[in-house]
This record gives C-alpha cells, sequence and structure tokens, in this order.
C-alpha cells in the first residue's frame, strides 16, 4: 500500500466446473479484516493486563455468582485465607458467605448489585 500500511485480508474461493466437472475460473470474496485483528489484538492486550494485576495484586481479590459461587480467585485472597492456591481455596470454600466476617454485609452487598442491576 503507498502509505505504508499493512493491511489483512481473508479470501474465500470457490472453483467453477463446466458440466464435465472441469474447473474453468473461481470465484473469489475478498475481505479487509484490518480493524477486526487491530481490534481482537487490543482486547488481547487489555486481557493480559487485567490477568497480571488480578494475579499479582497484593490484595485479595475473587470473582463470584450473584449466589456466592466463586468464578475465580487471585493468589494474594488465597494466602490471606491460609491455601496454597486459589483452586485449594475455591475447592475448600464453596460459597463466598463464609468469607464474610460479618454477614450483615452480604445483604448491604446484595443491594448494592441489585441497585447496579446485577
Amino acid at each position: 500500500m503507498p502509505s505504508g500500511e499493512t493491511i489483512i485480508w481473508e479470501n474465500t474461493a470457490t472453483p467453477l466446473r463446466d458440466a464435465g466437472g472441469n474447473i474453468t475460473g473461481c470465484i473469489e470474496i475478498v475481505r479487509d479484516i484490518t480493524k477486526r485483528k487491530q481490534e481482537e489484538q487490543a482486547l488481547k492486550k487489555s486481557e493480559e493486563k487485567y490477568r497480571s494485576i488480578f494475579e499479582n495484586a497484593v490484595e485479595g481479590m475473587f470473582q463470584i455468582t450473584p449466589d456466592g459461587h466463586f468464578i475465580n480467585a487471585n493468589p494474594a485472597m488465597a494466602r490471606i485465607h491460609g491455601d496454597e492456591s486459589p483452586e485449594e481455596l475455591m475447592s475448600r470454600i464453596t460459597n463466598a458467605e463464609q468469607l464474610y466476617v460479618d454477614h450483615q454485609e452480604i445483604g448491604r452487598y446484595q443491594k448494592l448489585l441489585e441497585t447496579y442491576g446485577w
């Protein structure tokens, strides 16, 4: 390209055949997928950044479902609770409600989630 930009193309080719089955040509569809690939790369970088922050934070972090089951926990969360790994923590604690010292906080947290439509 004259401007020096890289363009990423995706193409599909279908052969054209005559009555005898011989290939006489082809139909080819070519699409510019540069923007899609750039967006995929940006998303991948963002996910890697988030994962690095999550895995290396000194604060305990975790994700749970609305009914209190773990989706994920970081290594610091496991260490805080005396476990060797997030997997060990999540297998030992079956419901995040077990993590609350003050069980009234659970209700406040659930109301907050409902307020924001989660």
